[in-house]
């Protein structure tokens, strides 16, 4: 009997070369590819710059005519800010003024402007948290809150601060255009309401200060002087037509 034996053979590997237009293809591919994202990329860039291309819209009035009598308090400029610290504050108009009032308190009002394109990035500049705990204050309490006053609510950040013992109660808000807040965080979220806008608002701090050992007893003193100063820069953001209804501020 004969046997037959059936020989396996392997596969074997296509030696097949690619053809001539096949490898004239490839770099005309990846060079349509690299086209694409460079367009991508462009079109992204134009898009974000768009949100950059705006102009600032100034303020109704100077800060320095923010009234020195608001209703049973009476305020004393203080000195201007010298050079190095001007430099530091980067802002374009700053405003300190000593307020005292017929019951023998005394607070301090600081307002800051920044109404350049390179300056309004930064939704909270110098944020008061910031500078005082660089200048050697510690945080011992704070509170934030929705004050009603005559000409709507003005959200203002209270905090306790210590050095060494001597303690303060400030007060703060930022203004972009009639948006109030306290903080960056809330800031961005304006800032981005604002994107694409070709007009944005300028900035407003107000800062005051008062010496007091809890931080009740100073939101109780500063209330009062708030709601007056808020009377005037909340209509900052009018058009610069209406700028005669500021110089009436109710007191």
């Amino acid at each position: 009997m004969t046997s037959t034996t059936k020989e396996k053979t392997a596969p074997t590997e296509s030696t097949e070369e690619p053809s001539q237009e096949q490898a004239a293809q490839a770099p005309k591919s990846r060079f349509i590819l690299v086209g694409a994202l460079l367009l991508i990329c462009f079109v992204c860039v134009q898009l974000v710059s768009r949100g950059y291309e705006h102009s600032i819209r100034p303020i109704a009035q100077p800060v320095s005519e923010l009234p020195t009598v608001l209703g049973k308090w009476t305020g004393v400029d203080q000195d201007e800010l010298d050079e190095r610290t001007a430099g530091v504050l980067g802002a374009d108009q700053t405003l300190g003024r000593t307020y005292s009032s017929t019951d023998g308190e005394q607070a301090s009002v600081h307002l800051a402007v920044w109404s350049s394109i390179d300056d309004v990035v930064d939704p909270a500049p110098h944020h008061p948290e910031t500078c005082y705990t660089g200048a050697g204050y510690k945080v011992e309490d704070r509170f934030i809150e929705d004050l009603e006053t005559p000409h709507g609510a003005v959200r203002v950040e209270y905090l306790l601060l210590d050095l060494n013992g001597a303690k303060v109660v400030t007060a703060h808000w930022f203004q972009i255009g009639k948006d109030v807040i306290v903080n960056k965080n809330e800031g961005r979220k304006v800032h981005q309401s604002l994107w694409g806008s070709s007009e944005w608002p300028a900035t407003v701090k107000v800062l005051m200060q008062i010496s007091k050992s809890s931080l009740q007893d100073g939101k109780l003193v500063l209330d009062d002087l708030i709601k007056e100063v808020f009377g005037w820069t909340s209509r900052l953001d009018q058009p610069t037509q209406d700028t005669s209804a500021l110089t009436s501020a109710e007191s």
